[in-house]
């Protein structure tokens, strides 16, 4: 008889630990986005605290949020799916609009310590304005639009050391030192010897632009180009190319230069 008070018992209990189990499962499976993102937040590294969001809905794996900020860069629709990725971390599709039809879409793969974050099939198209605060130290404000189709992105610690793709840059202007049409601009990515290597040219329209930027992974460049007005006698680009820099005899101005810049995250 103690026998079968025995044998009844172990299935109650293999039951109730499977139970257990998976309830815990869909506990954490459905966890709530909202309190996910508030746990979340203060355990962040620094470098990507720029991220505010507001209307949060759904669990932490497919959620939403109405709008938010990155750094001062208000954003809306944003949309997430959570997936594990073949590293053994999760990957993250992550899609938002912007003012004026502005849009991203990406999947994010970002490392346990939040340190690296590595993006791929990045397809946006934003406003240019978000250049304007690496461009202020030059004394330079500019307008338009950027769309990019880029394969492979790669950051680690807020600075960029890999990256493959193409930019469009359309109808661009210049807010400041002058209000002129500048044109369209196009840029490719390609990573090479621990360096990525910027390459941009013009694509039509009043200035003529051909340059090469050399980005190393401490965020140091180096950046070398010729900047020339296509039409002659037009006296508003030939100041804005004297603001550049000294013309040659052809009116041409050639530019080489190094700097370096900050975190990535940090001109949000």
């Amino acid at each position: 008889m103690p026998d079968n008070d025995k044998s009844t018992k172990k299935p109650g209990r293999i039951y109730l630990f499977y139970g257990i189990v998976f309830f815990a499962f869909f506990l954490v499976l459905y966890f709530p986005a909202a309190r996910a993102y508030v746990l979340l937040e203060e355990r962040l590294p620094a470098h990507t605290r720029q991220v505010r969001l507001t209307g949060i809905e759904g669990p932490w794996f497919a959620g939403s949020a109405r709008e938010g900020r990155l750094g001062n860069f208000a954003v809306r629709q944003i949309n997430w799916k959570v997936q594990p990725a073949l590293s053994g971390l999760f990957q993250t599709a992550l899609s938002f609009h912007s003012k004026e039809e502005g849009y991203f879409k990406a999947v994010i793969t970002v490392s346990p310590g939040g340190d690296t974050i590595r993006c791929s099939n990045v397809r946006a198209q934003l406003p240019l304005e978000l250049l304007n605060k690496i461009l202020v130290r030059y004394n330079m404000k500019v307008a338009g639009s950027v769309s990019l189709a880029v394969d492979h992105l790669l950051l680690k610690e807020g600075y960029l050391i890999e990256g493959e793709g193409a930019m469009l840059l359309s109808h661009v202007r210049s807010l400041d030192p002058r209000n002129i049409s500048l044109g369209v601009f196009k840029i490719e990515l390609t990573s090479r010897d621990r360096e990525i290597i910027i390459s941009i040219k013009d694509s039509g329209g009043p200035l003529a632009l051909e340059g090469i930027l050399h980005l190393q992974n401490d965020g140091s460049y180096s950046f070398s180009g010729i900047f020339a007005a296509r039409e002659k006698k037009d006296p508003e680009l030939e100041s804005f190319l004297k603001f550049i820099g000294p013309p040659g005899e052809d009116g041409a101005v050639k530019v080489s230069y190094s700097d370096r810049l900050r975190p990535l995250f940090s001109y949000l």
